[in-house]
């Protein structure tokens, strides 16, 4: 649980104060949740993220969300090379959604977004429902891809789907200490990469261990 410690005697109870804010935004985002599903995407897959956001309430007050996002609709800058992706000129996630939540979130696109399910083959096959291609009438789903890149030391969000932009490159919403440049509200993280860029988690490393094992019992 996160604890803010005072300097000195005198910033006591502003201490304690700041402490119940942190662990009440803890609580509030279901921080602990979050942060289990990204250590086992690390652990296993080799990277996982979560995504920060912005919610207003029923009272119009703005609360701030944090989600997690599954490793494999993730995507990264493959030329990046630091484990928690700092190096990367761009981020993103995939966003499997039913035709009337696209909508919804993009009700300004609403006739392309419809052009494209009512216009495209792309039924998945059997009960499985993973984003392999833009569109799935025979469900109503559309793939919308939620994508953050870096121009200079400022970073941009754009949403798109196929033959249609849902909104235009925009700076991101959140400022850096200095309030002075944007910055990316995906936050992902590797546990190990490779001279070639290649990301993994512990599991890889179990493989050879495991298949002698195997070989030995048969």
């Amino acid at each position: 649980d996160p604890v803010a410690y005072p300097r000195t005697k005198q910033h006591e109870d502003g201490a304690r104060a700041m402490t119940d804010a942190l662990r009440y935004v803890e609580e509030e985002q279901q921080f602990d949740a979050a942060r289990s599903a990204v250590a086992r995407n690390m652990l296993i897959e080799g990277f996982g993220g979560a995504l920060k956001g912005l919610k207003q309430g029923a009272d119009g007050t703005i609360k701030h969300t944090l989600r997690h996002i599954q490793w494999d609709r993730l995507f990264y800058d493959p030329h990046s090379r630091e484990p928690d992706f700092s190096d990367a000129k761009y981020l993103g996630a995939v966003l499997w959604m039913d035709l009337d939540d696209a909508i919804e979130d993009h009700p300004d696109s609403a006739d392309d977004i419809r052009a494209g399910v009512t216009g495209t083959l792309g039924n998945s096959a059997g009960t499985e429902d993973t984003p392999r291609q833009w569109y799935d009438r025979k469900r109503q789903r559309v793939k919308i891809v939620e994508m953050y890149f870096r121009v200079g030391e400022d970073w941009y969000r754009s949403d798109f789907t196929l033959g249609a932009d849902l909104s235009p490159p925009e700076r991101t919403a959140y400022l850096d200490e200095q309030g002075e440049h944007s910055v990316c509200p995906l936050i992902m993280a590797s546990c190990y990469v490779d001279q070639e860029g290649m990301r993994y988690g512990v599991v890889r490393q179990l493989i050879s261990p495991q298949d002698e094992v195997n070989k030995r019992a048969s």
